[in-house]
């Protein structure tokens, strides 16, 4: 999993905590590719760090390492990030602004690996010093293989009109489409992070059933966004979807976007 900058909830202003406070973690619910799950801290003013760990660690940590271990290794990579913050970019929150969690909380960690060990790693901090107080808590979870769809798509675009027809007409699937100057990076990588995160919104907020396509679909950019550009070259994605999840790597195309 990989390890990211959490904004949390508390204020440098909040007191101090020194004293270990009980935590528990438990696991609430696992997909192929996210988990959610919970902490519940004794003291509401306690600040803590979670941090994820799998069995496919091949960098800072490895799964067999203790929870202590793992722990020590984060903060200083977050120590590092935080320096690195402050003195090339100008940061001026601090460590607790950027990295704690205080009370009970929910959380849902995405993008983490499918068919394979995890484990949710929970640890309480003195904010101040970055010193880790009391013992780490963990949870261990296995989260089962993606449901992979075989399914082809076919593209066309004529003047402003884009048509995609699936190999499936009854198939569920999800597409969509961004400049290609959006991924200054790997194209393909980038479009299934766009698929990724938006399909995950949409199930978030209840939107997804409406949201996915079946059989042949036609869309009129002219129509349906005033903010094409002229010349300008797109990237489209689509991959099936299933069990609340994208159910397989999706097929990827280029094209220069003309309004005639």
């Amino acid at each position: 999993m990989a390890a990211c900058i959490l904004f949390a909830c508390c204020s440098s202003e909040d007191k101090i905590v020194t004293q270990p406070a009980h935590l528990e973690v438990s696991i609430d619910h696992v997909s192929a590719t996210k988990v959610e799950f919970s902490v519940k801290c004794s003291n509401p003013d306690a600040s803590y760090i979670y941090r994820g760990v799998s069995d496919s660690e091949v960098e800072d940590v490895k799964y067999t390492d203790s929870d202590m271990a793992i722990a020590l290794q984060y903060m200083e990579n977050l120590n590092m990030m935080l320096e690195y913050q402050q003195t090339e970019e100008g940061l001026r929150s601090s460590f607790q602004d950027i990295f704690c969690f205080k009370g009970n909380r929910s959380f849902k960690m995405k993008h983490v690996g499918s068919d394979m060990r995890h484990r949710i790693l929970v640890f309480q901090v003195n904010p101040k010093t970055h010193e880790i107080v009391g013992e780490p808590v963990s949870a261990e979870f296995e989260t089962p293989k993606v449901a992979e769809i075989q399914m082809d798509f076919d593209l066309k675009v004529e003047g402003d009109i884009l048509t995609i027809i699936p190999s499936d007409p009854e198939q569920a699937y999800y597409w969509d489409y961004e400049m290609a100057t959006s991924y200054s990076g790997d194209p393909f990588i980038g479009m299934y992070n766009l698929l990724y995160d938006v399909t995950d919104m949409l199930e978030t907020y209840g939107f997804i059933n409406q949201s996915l396509s079946k059989g042949t679909v036609t869309f009129s950019f002219s129509e349906d966004n005033e903010r094409m550009v002229e010349g300008m070259t797109y990237l489209v994605a689509a991959a099936p979807y299933a069990n609340h999840e994208l159910a397989g790597l999706p097929k990827l195309w280029k094209f220069v976007y003309h309004n005639q």
